[in-house]
């Protein structure tokens, strides 16, 4: 995780970190499909290396704002990791599903493999924040008459 000179990291916010290796959020309700690790994995966060446990991994249905549009995608292998204090988005894990990241001091551009833009974000207090929002599933209301 970077560090700020700013005040305080959002936590509903996606920070785009090119250290990390695996996305991560702590908010285990975002999750579509879940898998729970048969033994915590432990991973280590920050320059100060702050270890903390990775309880399983899963989907998250999301949208990625970019060009003056949203669009739906999806983040696989997202970790959860209960004690983080914000959300990651790992360029690593982008890179290996063929995604490349473009950093400068005016924001994140991320592409797919065609070139083509699918999401951006800019720089506030010296970290990279993406404009990216969880998309949670609505359950249908169920009604039960009985007469």
């Amino acid at each position: 995780m970077g560090a700020s000179t700013g005040s305080v990291v959002d936590a509903d916010s996606w920070y785009c970190d090119s250290g990390a290796t695996r996305h991560i959020t702590p908010n285990k309700h975002h999750f579509v499909s879940y898998t729970k690790f048969a033994n915590p994995e432990t991973i280590v966060l920050g320059k100060k290396n702050v270890l903390m446990q990775a309880y399983g991994q899963g989907m998250i249905n999301i949208q990625m704002f970019h060009n003056g549009k949203w669009h739906d995608a999806i983040l696989e292998n997202v970790w959860y990791v209960p004690y983080a204090s914000t959300r990651l988005f790992s360029v690593q894990a982008a890179a290996q599903n063929g995604y490349s990241t473009t950093l400068n001091e005016k924001g994140v551009v991320i592409r797919s493999g065609d070139g083509t833009g699918v999401a951006s974000g800019k720089l506030v207090n010296d970290l990279y924040v993406l404009a990216l929002r969880v998309c949670i599933q609505q359950h249908a209301a169920e009604v039960h008459l009985a007469t």
